[in-house]
């Protein structure tokens, strides 16, 4: 199946549960409190105006709770075919957490903009052997100007890049080591 996108970290962390809204509802009941021992109808308006923005913020917390249910269960139960990581920083802890889920032989790609995190990671997975295949190359793009006797890269070039991080899953057998 296809996922959405959801806040990993919170996923990765095992998914919390309920407890987020917990917070939510007692913050609500205090809200209702102040609201109903205010005196100015100002006041009440701007706390009424909060209040209904809060409203606002618990529904999209409960959208993205349900959301992340249905990740984390999709997840547990069918596994993933593929794995496509966009990562900030590191990898490494992410991709381990997330390796499980995926089947044998199948591919994963991490994208990052810096090579050391994705070469320690590359060296985890050969080290603790969960993937073959695994390289790291670079994904910027060069342009050449090709002149008789004078080839080089265009003078006027966009330096963004970045590196990808792939490979291939395999099961990890104890009898192998």
């Amino acid at each position: 199946g296809t996922l959405r996108k959801c806040d990993m970290p919170r996923l990765l962390a095992g998914f919390p549960g309920d407890e987020h809204l917990e917070v939510i509802e007692a913050a609500e009941t205090r809200r209702r409190k102040n609201l109903a021992g205010m005196g100015d109808v100002n006041k009440k308006k701007d706390e009424e105006e909060r209040f209904q923005d809060w409203l606002v913020k618990k529904k999209k917390v409960r959208q993205e709770l349900k959301i992340q249910k249905e990740t984390f269960r999709v997840l547990r139960e069918e596994g993933a075919d593929s794995l496509v990581m966009i990562a900030k920083w590191e990898p490494q802890r992410s991709l381990l957490k997330l390796l499980p889920y995926l089947g044998s032989g199948r591919r994963f790609v991490v994208c990052s903009e810096y090579l050391e995190p994705l070469v320690r990671t590359r060296e985890i997975l050969e080290e603790q052997k969960l993937a073959i295949g695994v390289r790291v190359v670079d994904t910027w793009f060069r342009q050449y100007q090709v002149i008789p006797l004078r080839t080089h890269p265009m003078m006027r070039m966009n330096g963004a890049g970045g590196y990808l991080l792939y490979g291939t899953k395999v099961e990890n057998n104890p009898r192998d080591e």
